[in-house]
């Protein structure tokens, strides 16, 4: 599982305990992903956890994972950025899915409904709260 802005990690190492053949690469900042790998220790699932540190629009992400995470993350770009980088996400699940969470108001997700549908083989979903 690619978890890409994996911030605090929790959603893919939630996903990786309920799944023990899960293995979870997460994407942030350094620093970040420090948090990150910490918690995954603490919540046993450390040694599935890898880490590619860097800017989500430039690192290469690979190209053989079953599902992607990109959560809490879309709505800080314009609608053409997001086109090109679920284009990205979307070469590296040969595969595979994307799921995409957003924490936004009912506009955002028509907009992004618009995009998506050039993007490829992407599946979101825009919860009101996701634990």
């Amino acid at each position: 599982m690619l978890d890409i802005a994996a911030g605090h990690g929790l959603f893919g190492i939630m996903l990786a305990q309920r799944n023990p053949r899960t293995e979870i690469v997460a994407v942030d900042w350094t620093a970040v992903l420090a948090v990150a790998r910490n918690n995954a220790v603490k919540m046993g699932v450390g040694e599935r956890y890898r880490t590619i540190a860097g800017d989500a629009f430039t690192v290469d992400f690979g190209s053989a994972f079953d599902v992607a995470l990109v959560t809490n993350f879309l709505h800080h770009f314009d609608i053409e950025t997001n086109v090109v980088f679920m284009r990205k996400v979307a070469a590296a699940l040969p595969w595979g899915r994307a799921i995409c969470t957003e924490r936004c108001a009912f506009p955002c997700a028509l907009r992004a409904a618009d995009w998506l549908g050039k993007c490829g083989p992407i599946n979101c979903a825009w919860p009101t709260w996701v634990p």
